[in-house]
Parts: C-alpha cells; structure tokens; sequence
C-alpha cells in the first residue's frame, strides 16, 4: 500500500504516513472491516457452540430417555414372562392334584366353612386356577367374607388405627361385592354359577346380612330397603347405628 499524498510505501496498520506524517484513511476502513468481521465471528462462534451444547443435551436426553425405555420393556416382558411361568407352574400342580382338592373343598363347602374355604384356596393357588373354575366364584366371595371379617376386628378394636367412618365405608363396600356376587350378570352366571355355587354364596349372603344387621344395629325394615339407598345415605345408616350400639 501506498501514501495517497507522497506516494512512499506504508504498512496495512499504519495510521499516518512515516514520511509525510498524513493520516492513511485506508487503515480505519481496514479496521473497521476487520471488527465488524472479528464481532461476526465471534458471535458465529458463540451461536455453533450453543447449538452444539443443546444438540449434546438433547442427545444425552434422548438417549437417557431411550436406555430408559428399553429398560422397562424388557423389565416388563421379563415379569410378564415370569408371571406366565409361575401361573403355569401352579396350574400344574393344581392338575395334578385336582381330586384331593375337590374332595376337601367339597366338605368345607358342604359344612359352610367359609373362612377354611378361603384359606384353603389360597394356601393350593386354586381361585384362579383353570383346571378348577367351578369354584371360582366360591373362592371369591369366601375371601370377599375374610375381608369382612377383618375390617370387622379393625372396627371393633378401641385401640386400633382405623376411624368409624373409613371402617364402615370399607364394610359396606364389602357387602356391596357380596351382594354382587349373590346377583351375578347373565354371562357370569352361565360360565360359572350351577346349584352348589349358588347354594354356597346365597347362605354366606344371608350370614353376612345377620352380621351386618347386629353390628350395625339395623332394623329388619332398614336392611329390608338396604340396597334401594344410595352409598352415601347406607353409610351413614351404619354409622347412626353403629354408635348406638357402642351407647
């Protein structure tokens, strides 16, 4: 480059001319050019570096999410899978012994051995057990029974955790489900309801209504009209009485 004014040679970052002493206008469009391309670049630089840091983060986080993911697939499949072994296990067990088992059901079922029922299908894993379907519904109101009773010993325990007001609602819940039991739906009774089975659940139904009557102090007109009330107002018919039995 040289000096507009004296012609001599001047450097790219001479402000004025060495010889002349003449300001190089040249330099402060150089500079100029070379900020605005330096705040370019650097603003550039910064922008790469932010869309980099997220793309990593996103990355990171889509493959936190999708380890993840397959973890509780194959988590799944693994207990689904052994859920599967174990059912088959016990419905084995429970083929093998089919006959011992129906022999000793039938005796608790003939002496209305509600709570041996239940104890006895959960101790051989028959409730659910396909080889003895007939007895499903059995098995199912003797433990809706069992958790009557339970709820009963709870409520009646002075010393224990659970309020008149959650212990009625969880026996009337109960009740509910034995009254279900006792009028199944058209399909339910089909599949596994014959004269035995309905023998079975109407007795325990009318053993279980006794008990509600007396430990609620229920009137006959009041457990008459029992089922016609809604959950709400059959709640609080037990607790009245309930409290005028502990009076």
């Amino acid at each position: 480059m040289k000096c507009e004014y004296c012609g001599n040679n001047l450097g790219i970052e001479d402000a004025v001319c060495p010889y002349c002493g003449k300001e190089n206008r040249f330099v402060k469009k150089h500079t100029g050019d070379m900020r605005k391309y330096s705040a370019d670049y650097e603003s550039t630089r910064k922008e790469v570096l932010g869309n980099s840091r997220r793309f990593n983060n996103m990355t990171v986080r889509i493959t936190v999410i999708a380890v993840l993911a397959a973890l509780i697939a194959v988590t799944a499949v693994a207990r689904t899978q052994s859920y599967e072994i174990r059912d088959a296990r016990e419905e084995r067990q429970v083929a093998k012994h089919a006959d011992k088992y129906r022999a000793k059901l039938d005796k608790l079922i003939e002496e209305r051995d509600y709570l041996g029922v239940f104890y006895y299908c959960q101790a051989n894993r028959i409730t659910y057990s396909d080889t003895l379907s007939e007895y499903y519904y059995i098995a199912e109101s003797s433990r809706n029974y069992n958790s009557f009773m339970e709820y009963m010993d709870y409520l009646l325990d002075e010393d224990g955790f659970m309020e008149t007001s959650e212990g009625v609602k969880n026996i009337e819940e109960i009740f509910l489900g034995m009254y279900g039991y006792k009028n199944p739906g058209d399909w339910e009774k089909e599949r596994y309801y014959n004269d035995t089975v309905t023998a079975y659940i109407d007795d325990l139904y009318d053993h279980m209504k006794i008990l509600v009557k007396g430990y609620f102090n229920l009137t006959d007109e009041e457990m008459e009209g029992f089922w016609e009330l809604s959950e709400a107002k059959r709640q609080i018919l037990m607790e009245e009485g309930y409290e005028r039995k502990r009076r």
